[in-house]
């Protein structure tokens, strides 16, 4: 048994089969987390290349017409478009949900979930309105970011450690806008270089 803030958890016997195997249950989820989430990463990738890209020549009735032809960013759009259908991230979930160690819940990740972010997929239509557009796909972002998470969380109740896949972010470092140690000459050259 161990102690953990929700209660008392049984622990197989170390070196037992049940060790071994629940060793293997949690490679196999590791791994399953690890791929589901450079996935999503491609994903987000993707998403924000279309959100940057929408507007009212790639969306609503301009880009309906403009996807029919090739070499537009209409079409490009409706492509990247494609990408997001084919996402695999609601199998990546149910699998991970079937081989849960909690019994098929997987945390808080839900049948409810799954179905938002299906709701959500299925909201992305490139002849809505560049607004509409925009307002499902970040829609849709949002609710696979918290899949994603919770998917996160139920690896850390199964396994009771913190899913190897979740990287905590850095603040990015600011320059420094102290010039003081730059000679005159580098600070000419630098606002030359700039365009100054």
């Amino acid at each position: 048994m161990k102690r953990t803030p929700e209660g008392v958890q049984m622990v197989p016997v170390p070196g037992s089969p049940a060790e071994r195997e629940q060793m293997q249950r949690q490679s196999k989820q590791k791994m399953k987390g690890l791929s589901g989430f450079q996935e999503a990463a491609n994903i987000d990738n993707v998403i924000d290349n279309i959100l940057n890209d929408a507007d009212k020549t790639t969306t609503g009735f301009m880009g309906a017409i403009g996807a029919m032809i090739p070499g537009t960013a209409a079409r490009d759009l409706q492509e990247n478009l494609k990408t997001i259908e084919a996402d695999a991230a609601f199998s990546s979930l149910q699998q991970m949900r079937e081989n849960s160690v909690t019994g098929g819940a997987l945390g808080t990740v839900s049948e409810r979930e799954l179905g938002l972010l299906s709701s959500a997929k299925a909201a992305l239509s490139q002849s809505q309105s560049p607004e509409q557009f925009r307002e499902n796909l970040i829609r849709y972002k949002e609710v696979r970011k918290q899949a994603m998470l919770n998917t996160a969380l139920a690896y850390e109740q199964d396994f009771g450690q913190k899913a190897p896949w979740m990287i905590e972010e850095k603040p990015k470092e600011q320059p420094s806008t102290d010039l003081s140690s730059y000679s005159l000459e580098d600070l000419e050259r630098m606002a030359s270089e700039m365009g100054g």
